[in-house]
């Protein structure tokens, strides 16, 4: 019982402590704040005076009420302004560098020209205020309310702006490479002429945003919304498009040379005929180059590919597949039009003992046009293998229904798509698989079925 007191007393002892220690640091920080605001009275010029005569100095300005005062090139780097009230302040060319501007409310505040280098404004009030020129080289603005704000011709390299509001601001003109932007909105906002150049905005809303004659090379953009955005002249190349929406959006003369496109959403209204592009990636994570190798889009190309997307095609062998003939016919396919590209995507065992094979296919063509192409070739290449098989192998007709009919099999086809193996990425190695898929098919697949069978 003793001991328990004593443990008492002892934590009530701390609590004390650490409660008057929190009472005098407040009272420091008021005492500083008090004589910092007498210090800022007396003009910027004092202030300026006091601070080039104390140089380590980190003034305490937190919760104080500076609005509609007139500080212009006031100094204020390293400053602690948490909380304080700039509203309607004129800080023309006033130096933030290094700053805590924490919850600060510069709502209306003129700050054109201001150096806010590594300043950090996380929750920071910045409606309506004119950051014209202004320096935000790696400024935090996280989670700030910037809307209507002007950032003409200002430099936010590096700068973080992740789930910011900035609706209606106007950004022209300005340098936002590597610029950080995570589901940040910039409504109605305008970026025409900036360089955003490897910045990163996954999941923002640039919903109606002017992105005219901008630099947007190797910006991440996947998951944001450009619907009713304008890119026209935009320099798009190698940007992350994946799973982001341009309904509506005006593209006349945008270069996406390069983009992935994986999942993006366009509708008929943004024409797709205008844009600048020699290839693009269609997968994710910038796999699945097309056109393939070094090909480029031929005119009308990208738009068809792009509109169409993949479609699925199946195909019924209800008397089993000869491998060699489809494959052959797979392989021609895209040399002949030079606009498709096929893909083996699955294989189904059907209760008759036929297999049905389903592929997926992008082309300019649509999907019927393709299933026809392909089976009219398969049969016309089924004749000429069969003639093979007959005339320079000696096969009789029975070793041919038996040798398609084994090739149906599941575990047969297993062995046929290990030995054939079509990148994820679609990139074409048709020419080169095609020898490899004849080889294994004739050397191993065709005579073991022939053994097979003569052994019965």
């Amino acid at each position: 019982m003793l001991i328990s007191i004593q443990r008492t007393q002892v934590v009530t002892e701390i609590v004390r402590a650490a409660l008057i220690q929190k009472i005098a640091g407040a009272c420091q920080e008021w005492r500083s704040s008090n004589e910092n605001f007498a210090r800022i009275q007396q003009g910027t010029e004092a202030w300026n005076q006091w601070r080039k005569a104390n140089p380590q100095a980190r003034p305490d300005l937190s919760g104080l009420d500076l609005s509609a005062m007139d500080l212009k090139g006031i100094d204020f780097s390293r400053a602690k302004l948490t909380r304080t009230d700039l509203t309607g302040t004129d800080l023309t060319g006033a130096n933030f560098s290094g700053a805590d501007l924490g919850q600060c409310i510069l709502n209306g505040a003129t700050l054109m020209r201001a150096n806010l280098k590594d300043a950090d404004l996380i929750w920071a009030k910045l409606v309506e205020t004119d950051l014209s020129y202004a320096d935000l080289t790696r400024a935090k603005c996280i989670e700030c309310e910037g809307i209507g704000s002007q950032l003409r011709n200002a430099t936010l390299r590096d700068a973080k702006l992740s789930r910011s509001s900035f609706m209606d601001a106007d950004f022209s003109d300005s340098d936002l490479m590597h610029i950080k932007a995570l589901e940040t909105n910039f409504n109605d906002a305008k970026l025409c002429r900036v360089n955003m150049t490897g910045g990163v905005a996954i999941g923002a809303d640039f919903w109606q945003v002017d992105f005219s004659n901008s630099v947007l090379a190797r910006a991440d953009l996947s998951s944001s919304n450009l619907s009713k955005a304008c890119l026209s002249g935009t320099n798009c190349t190698g940007v992350n498009l994946e799973e982001t929406q341009l309904r509506g959006a005006i593209l006349d003369g945008a270069q996406v040379t390069g983009a992935c496109v994986f999942n993006w959403v366009v509708d008929d209204i943004a024409d797709l005929s205008l844009i600048e592009c020699e290839y693009i990636y269609l997968e994710s994570g910038f796999q699945g180059r097309y056109p393939h190798g070094q090909e480029q889009f031929q005119p009308g190309q990208f738009a068809a590919t792009v509109r169409e997307g993949a479609e699925t095609i199946e195909m019924i062998f209800d008397h089993g597949i000869n491998w060699l003939a489809f494959l052959q016919v797979l392989k021609s396919l895209p040399e002949e039009l030079n606009r498709v590209d096929t893909e083996l995507k699955a294989f189904e065992q059907l209760d008759n003992g036929g297999l049905k094979v389903r592929l997926e296919v992008r082309s300019v063509l649509k999907a019927k046009e393709i299933k026809s192409l392909l089976d009219t070739k398969y049969r016309k290449m089924l004749v000429s293998v069969e003639e093979h098989y007959q005339t320079d192998l000696g096969w009789s007709g029975e070793l041919l229904a038996h040798y398609q009919s084994h090739c149906g099999d599941l575990m047969e086809i297993a062995r046929i798509v290990a030995s054939y193996r079509p990148s994820s990425s679609r990139k074409r190695r048709w020419a080169n698989q095609a020898m490899a898929d004849q080889a294994f098919m004739s050397s191993m697949t065709l005579s073991e079925s022939a053994s097979s069978f003569g052994a019965q």
